[in-house]
């Protein structure tokens, strides 16, 4: 397995932890999350989180495809 399937993987994992963020009932599982005062809006940290989640799996796109376009490399994800 090539570095850019391993960036790939790891950018799936992170798409799986977003999801989950997102669509879990946190209230019915009792959990509160701090919120943040940005320029007059409230903002929940699980949204901060999931923005930088979200900038992560992007810029690992950007590598993965560049990685992969240097070396010449076809790559199992990459065809499908």
């Amino acid at each position: 397995m090539n570095l850019p399937n391993k960036i790939t993987i790891a950018r799936i994992i992170i798409i799986v932890i977003i999801l989950l963020l997102l669509l879990l009932p946190w209230s019915a599982l009792n959990v509160v999350w701090p919120t943040y005062l940005v320029k007059s809006t409230i903002v929940d940290l699980k949204y901060i989180i999931v923005g930088i989640l979200f900038l992560i799996a992007s810029i690992s796109d950007f590598i993965d495809k560049y990685l992969a376009r240097n070396k010449n490399m076809v790559t199992t994800f990459a065809s499908f």
